[in-house]
């Protein structure tokens, strides 16, 4: 496979661009105040995280990505890599990039020119049709090799100028069109992906013709993509440039009702192997936990993501077999083994600041950690000592958790939901703990925007014996339904494990909003959800051929469920609710049994649709 691209290409312009953009000094923060959590494609994530996560790695060999998944101590959810690319057979016919992940348990993300490297084609006569049979024999392709609900990066980074397909804004967007609606036609559930490159790049410059000309339209695009890496620009810029940061794209992508994927990001190289300086800032783990919290921060707006791994002279920043970041290596690898939040829980960090949804206002008097960073997983949080002084935290949720520093120097605090009464929150402790705690956690509140006020004040803890400050590490917001669709399979928290003897709808699949459910007629078969909450529902079909199911939670008692009805209801529709049960990690087991209502005459199954968590 030839290497992804050449970055010298780009070097002059984007060097000229980011000393301007850096001398403007963007703010700080700059998370997009519209609505979160759209209803766009979401992978699923099968390692039980709140976002879907993967990696590239040179080559087929399915051992590894799995390897990389046991290095990680999570598995992946997502392999992303790309077929040879010089002529129309090495993509639209079977090879081995599409071969040898046949049967495997990743959601494959590849990267598809448009056209050929090596032959004689242009993005005109592609717009034209011209290669219309040629796509078409691309999604039999995919769909004969059991990959048809793969995403596709149809001609990524196409604002560069490395690629033949980057620069021409509107043949591009035509071409892309046409692709799309030839593929649909055979192969209606791959996934396309806008793909642009992070920042003003040579071949369309112009980000209001990247975002109004060469996006091919809503209708056309599944995901709104962005490749970023640690180089050429500092972190503030990268988040925060009105343009094109990652704050900047997510509200692009929340305008256009799409979730965003971070198909590539890593860190870049200082040297070429040749010693030639690169643009790269090379072994950074604090960029390896910028990224993180921000998909923890818009866990819901993120489709996936996948950390691109290269030994080659493009990148060098491969953190596994070989490492050649070592510090961010065991960096990645602590973040990711370790419990990302439960679907349906965001993080806001004291980072985020802003007066956004999903941010923290800080008024004057605070100052940041220094000698105690590495208390908290982020290396940064807050602190005043000055009474009378506030953070405001703007979110949109059910219940918002406050986390911080419990010391024999803190003072009382008092927090205030929506203008409603302070309530004192106390985080004196005799001796200081070893790390972030949590402070306070409000009310279930109605699901919806909030403002919570921390105030910090004069009284204190009568066995305080001097000393005087409170501290802000981050908030924890959580929703109140989080769903579990039939299609977030495996074994993780946040998933539906199947026995055997499932069946996907066909004809009927439009009862349901995203048009899928499954049901089975086989007595014995079981769903499994695994949940982090207080409470499942299960909803599916009320039909004349439905049977009795049983429910069981953490392996009690079973408790019969009838989903029966004389007529056939129109979608679908809650069949249990479970007890409320202690907040934590619950497994239920829907099982089908061979008995029936007394009114009904015949047919036997059972459907399941998905399951809310509150």
């Amino acid at each position: 496979m030839s290497s992804r691209r050449k970055p010298s290409a780009r070097r002059a312009l984007v060097a000229i661009v980011t000393l301007a953009a850096m001398a403007t000094g963007a703010a700080f923060g700059g998370t997009s105040a519209a609505a979160a959590g759209n209803d766009g494609y979401k992978m699923p994530s099968r390692s039980g995280g709140a976002w879907a996560s993967g990696v590239f790695v040179p080559g087929y060999d399915t051992q590894r990505y799995a390897a990389f998944g046991q290095y990680r101590q999570r598995p992946l959810d997502l392999v992303s890599t790309f077929p040879s690319r010089a002529t129309w057979d090495d993509f639209v016919e079977p090879g081995p990039a599409y071969s040898s992940f046949t049967g495997q348990p990743y959601t494959m993300v590849y990267g598809i020119p448009p056209i050929p490297e090596q032959e004689d084609a242009s993005l005109d006569r592609c717009a034209a049709g011209e290669y219309d049979q040629k796509w078409t024999t691309f999604g039999h392709t995919l769909t004969d090799a059991g990959l048809g609900s793969s995403v596709i990066r149809l001609g990524w980074e196409m604002n560069g100028a490395w690629f033949r397909w980057g620069g021409d804004a509107v043949a591009y967007r035509d071409c892309f069109r046409r692709v799309v609606t030839a593929v649909r036609a055979v192969a209606p559930d791959l996934k396309f992906d806008w793909n642009v490159n992070r920042g003003q790049s040579n071949g369309i410059p112009d980000t209001a013709e990247l975002q109004d000309v060469a996006y091919p339209g809503d209708e056309y695009v599944d995901i709104i993509g962005v490749d970023t890496y640690d180089s050429w620009v500092d972190w503030n810029w990268a988040l925060n440039d009105p343009e094109q940061g990652m704050n900047a794209w997510l509200a692009f992508a929340r305008r256009h009702g799409k979730k965003l994927s971070f198909p590539e990001w890593g860190l870049y190289t200082t040297t070429y192997e040749d010693g030639e300086a690169a643009p790269g800032h090379g072994d950074q783990p604090g960029y390896i936990q910028h990224m993180y919290d921000f998909f923890r921060q818009n866990a819901a707006d993120i489709a996936y993501e996948a950390y691109f791994g290269n030994d080659g002279n493009d990148g060098r920043n491969s953190l596994w077999n070989p490492v050649n970041m070592p510090l961010a290596s065991a960096k990645y690898q602590a973040l990711y083994k370790a419990a990302t939040p439960p679907a349906g829980v965001t993080t806001i960090q004291d980072t985020a600041r802003g007066t956004s949804v999903g941010q923290v206002q800080f008024s004057a008097n605070w100052g940041q950690c220094t000698t105690t960073c590495g208390k908290v997983s982020d290396n940064s949080y807050v602190w005043t000592a000055t009474p009378g002084s506030t953070a405001t935290v703007r979110f949109n949720g059910s219940r918002l958790r406050w986390y911080g520093m419990r010391e024999p120097f803190s003072v009382i605090a008092t927090v205030a939901i929506d203008g409603g009464t302070p309530i004192d929150v106390d985080p004196y402790a005799a001796t200081a703990g070893t790390g972030s705690e949590q402070l306070y956690a409000s009310p279930i509140l109605a699901e919806g925007t909030h403002t919570a006020v921390i105030t910090m004040t004069n009284r204190r803890n009568p066995a305080s014996t001097g000393g005087s400050s409170i501290t802000f590490d981050r908030a924890e917001v959580a929703s109140g339904v989080t769903t579990i669709q039939d299609t977030a399979r495996g074994t993780g928290v946040g998933q539906v494990q199947f026995s055997a003897n499932w069946g996907q709808c066909t004809t009927t699949c439009g009862k349901v909003s995203d048009n899928s459910y499954v049901w089975t007629a086989t007595p014995g078969s079981t769903a499994t959800v695994r949940f982090n909450g207080s409470r499942l529902r299960w909803y599916g079909m009320r039909e004349p051929f439905s049977v009795i199911a049983t429910v069981a939670i953490d392996g009690g008692t079973p408790v019969d469920v009838d989903p029966y009805a004389a007529t056939a209801g129109t979608g679908s529709e809650q069949l249990y609710a479970s007890p409320i049960l202690a907040e934590g990690t619950h497994t239920a087991v829907i099982t089908m049994t061979n008995r029936r209502n007394p009114a009904s005459t015949g047919g036997s199954s059972i459907t399941f649709d998905h399951a809310d968590v509150n």
